[in-house]
């Protein structure tokens, strides 16, 4: 570039001004690319630590995923998505009302939006904040009606406020989209547990659960919803998959096998399952109760009327058990028992009814 000629009749504005035009214009094409190169540079590194940060993080690993998140934001100040990934990094870091207040404040883009309102559910959720939880979900969902993660964590949530009729019809608006998921069967299943449509239940545990592979836990509540529905034949099948793994967080199933197997003639193996239980919990009052069905079921009343004054015993405020143990002592033809029994149970209940017609059939002659 030519010198300039400065004249001294300017002054010192024009020189001042001239000055800065030379020196804008010595910047060559080549040192502007490399800057706009290294900007562009920095925005895709900083897009790939961002990336690592979340996969720190989805792997549990907090610490490395700041640090990367940190390092994210230095290269590009600018991006907004950060601050959803920032949230992510405080709720995991139980700092729940700093992710909140984050995601009420920060700037977004439209297609952070409905992550943002989903990670502020969380956090209204972690903070008892039930009926924001519930706005902030709902939003969520109504953003983005594909995706089954914000439907179910709203349906959830009315679950808890008590409103499970209205989580249900909140999901049965979104059956078209999300219904192939078992994620919807799932929570579709337990709003008809809570309305108390077991039937309905069984039938959306069975579309997630119905496979012989399918995990322990879903095939539980597959069977549990079956045995309430009183679909127990094919319960049957399912409990007895679950019993045979022999494990100590299942033995309970026992109860609800042997509750099916009676109620389809198999007194037998009925009462191979309560034994099987009540060798390691000899005090399991429900094992106990059905025992004594058990005998009475095989007409040896005596025995039965035993097991039944042991398990109301064991439980003296349980009124189906002095039920149990007084109607088998008058099976039993043990009147002295029946008085014992129904005057507990008058004492539970003064108005019994199975109290009133046992002392009523007993005071009959023959």
């Amino acid at each position: 570039m030519t010198s300039l000629r400065i004249r001294a009749e300017h002054g010192g504005l024009t020189v001042a001004v001239l000055a800065v035009v030379w020196l804008s214009g010595c910047r060559s094409p080549q040192a502007i690319a490399r800057q706009e190169a290294g900007a562009r540079w920095n925005t895709v590194r900083a897009q790939v630590k961002a990336q690592l940060a979340a996969d720190q993080l989805n792997a549990g690993h907090v610490q490395a995923a700041a640090a990367e998140l940190a390092e994210a934001r230095r290269l590009d100040p600018q991006r907004r998505d950060l601050a959803v990934l920032e949230a992510r990094l405080l709720l995991a870091g139980d700092r729940t009302a700093e992710a909140a207040a984050l995601l009420e404040s920060a700037p977004l883009d439209d297609a952070d939006r409905p992550e943002a309102a989903y990670l502020l559910g969380i956090a209204r959720q972690q903070q008892a904040r039930w009926e924001e939880a519930l706005a902030a979900f709902e939003q969520a969902a109504a953003a983005r009606p594909d995706d089954v993660t914000y439907a179910v964590a709203a349906a959830q949530v009315r679950l808890q406020l008590g409103d499970a009729t209205g989580a249900l019809a909140f999901l049965v608006q979104r059956q078209s989209e999300l219904g192939w998921t078992n994620a919807f069967q799932a929570a579709l299943a337990e709003c008809h547990e809570q309305c108390g449509d077991w039937s309905a239940a069984a039938a959306a545990w069975r579309r997630v659960a119905g496979r012989s592979d399918a995990d322990a836990g879903l095939r539980e509540r597959l069977a549990l919803a079956l045995f309430r529905a009183g679909a127990c034949d094919e319960a049957i099948p399912v409990l007895e998959s679950l019993v045979a793994a022999d494990n100590p967080e299942v033995e309970a199933l026992r109860v609800p096998l042997a509750e099916c197997l009676l109620a389809v003639g198999r007194t037998a193996a009925a009462q191979l399952q309560v034994q099987t239980l009540l060798r390691n919990h000899p005090e399991h009052v429900p094992a106990l109760l059905l025992l004594a069905r058990c005998r009475a079921a095989q007409h040896d009343y005596a025995a039965g009327a035993d097991v039944a004054a042991r398990a109301a015993t064991l439980a003296p405020q349980l009124v189906p058990a002095a039920e149990l143990a007084a109607a088998l002592a008058y099976r039993a033809g043990d009147i002295e028992r029946v008085r014992f029994w129904t005057a507990r149970l008058r004492a539970l209940e003064p108005d019994n009814a199975v109290a009133a017609r046992l002392l009523a059939a007993a005071a009959r002659p023959g």
